[in-house]
């Protein structure tokens, strides 16, 4: 995976994400593929990485789950972590992945907080995922925060 800033306002910005060879424009929505309810075509893509294909954000398993295990796999993201002594060591991100955010967005200044931290050193040049909180009312604030990529969820 790549990621290359074209544009930048602060922490707003305007990147090139490309996978396995794909292109996306960012900020953008990755819509989440499940068999029940498919992504558009020639859209950015979460799918599981069993169902993945060439140019997809693979999900990782979680790590409470006997598939836990780390894969190095191209874009990956890692969501189901949540530091418990009992799960696997948390695997390197490909994104940068805020925890806990639907919680953050009730306390202003820990949502501000926690935007900084993971915009300081290598965190600033890898792109940001957002996930759950990317509403359509939200949007236009989160990318202004310097968010990159927004999966489907509401």
């Amino acid at each position: 995976m790549k990621f290359e800033l074209l544009h930048r306002d602060g922490l707003a910005r305007v990147g090139r994400l490309e996978i396995d060879g794909v292109s996306f424009e960012t900020p953008a929505i990755a819509f989440v593929d499940t068999p029940g309810r498919g992504a558009p075509s020639k859209s950015l893509t979460i799918r599981t990485e069993d169902r993945a294909s060439k140019g997809d954000i693979k999900m990782a398993p979680s790590g409470f789950s006997e598939e836990g295990e780390a894969r190095a796999a191209d874009a990956m993201v890692r969501l189901g972590y949540r530091g418990s002594p009992y799960a696997c060591t948390e695997p390197a991100n490909e994104f940068v992945v805020l925890p806990d955010t639907s919680a953050m967005l009730l306390d202003s200044k820990k949502f501000v907080d926690s935007v900084a931290k993971a915009k300081e050193g290598a965190g600033l040049l890898q792109p940001t995922f957002c996930s759950v909180m990317g509403l359509p009312h939200r949007l236009a604030l989160l990318a202004y925060f310097g968010f990159d990529v927004f999966d489907s969820i509401i």
